[in-house]
C-alpha cells in the first residue's frame, strides 16, 4: 500500500475515483440491503425521485435492482425475459460505460443464467411486469 493510501486510510478520508465504476447490482447486494437506508446512496439531486408513486429514497429496501456508480445509486433495473433485455432507468443520460455494462449483464443473463434474473425465489416475470413497465416509462420520460 503506498504512503498516500495509508495516510487517507488513517485520516478516514475517501476520494472517489474519477472514472466511472458502473455496476448493475442485485437488490439483495449487501452494499444496500444490509444498510436498509437507500437515501444515503442517492445524490442530493436524486433524492426526490419517484417510481409508481413511491419516493425511492424513503424506502428501506429498494423495489428494483440498483445501478451504482462509485457507491451512488444512479438508476434502477429489472430483467425483462419476454424482451430478453434489461429494462433500465438512469436518473441522468446513460453514459457509454453504463450502456456497456447493461449489454454485458444482458448477455450474461441470456447466455449463462437461465434466461432470467429474479429478486427472490418466488419472483416471476409476470409478478414484476408492472415494475418493468414503470422503469421503461420513467426512462422514456427522462
Amino acid at each position: 500500500m503506498d504512503a498516500a493510501r495509508r495516510r487517507r486510510r488513517r485520516e478516514g478520508s475517501f476520494t472517489a475515483p474519477e472514472e466511472e465504476q458502473i455496476q448493475l447490482l442485485a437488490g439483495t447486494d449487501a452494499l444496500f440491503l444490509l444498510r436498509r437506508n437507500a437515501a444515503d446512496h442517492f445524490a442530493e439531486a436524486d433524492k426526490d425521485r419517484h417510481l409508481l408513486s413511491a419516493k425511492l429514497a424513503l424506502q428501506a429496501d429498494l423495489p428494483d435492482h440498483p445501478i451504482a456508480d462509485r457507491g451512488r445509486i444512479i438508476g434502477l433495473w429489472q430483467y425483462d425475459p419476454g424482451a430478453e433485455r434489461i429494462a433500465y432507468w438512469t436518473f441522468g443520460a446513460p453514459t457509454e460505460a453504463v450502456m456497456q455494462r447493461i449489454h454485458e449483464v444482458e448477455e450474461f443473463i441470456r447466455e449463462g443464467s437461465s434466461g432470467d434474473f429474479r429478486s427472490f425465489s418466488l419472483d416471476s416475470p409476470s409478478s414484476r411486469q408492472k415494475r418493468i413497465d414503470a422503469i421503461n416509462a420513467a426512462r422514456l420520460a427522462t
